[in-house]
């Protein structure tokens, strides 16, 4: 949903420069505190992952794993950047990755 989404450069500049970020293998994911209603996810996906058709494959893999997670985050910006190899993950490699990294940046920020 629109309210779901991170839309502003500067919403993602903000969320990249000054939240916690947690590095994985095929990602980078950065967490930021906000005061919202609800998570926004951002998704950073540069051409290095390989041709449009594979981007968007990338792109579509990362939305479903972060749909997942909406019910149980509030108030927090994400923002998941692709790494150049991202494009060799299975789905569940990312789904692990993402899992982890989202909930060690939680634990993190609860400090």
């Amino acid at each position: 949903a629109r309210e779901n989404r991170l839309t502003s450069a500067e919403a993602f500049r903000s969320t990249m420069r000054s939240g916690a970020k947690h590095p994985t293998a095929h990602t980078v994911v950065y967490l930021k505190r906000v005061e919202s209603n609800s998570a926004r996810f951002g998704f950073v996906v540069s051409k290095a992952v390989g041709s449009a058709v594979t981007r968007n494959l990338v792109k579509r893999r990362l939305r479903e794993i972060a749909r997942t997670h909406l019910a149980n985050l509030d108030a927090v910006d994400i923002v998941v950047r692709a790494l150049d190899n991202a494009s060799e993950a299975s789905f569940d490699e990312l789904r692990v990755e993402l899992d982890s990294a989202i909930s060690s940046l939680m634990k993190r920020q609860a400090r």
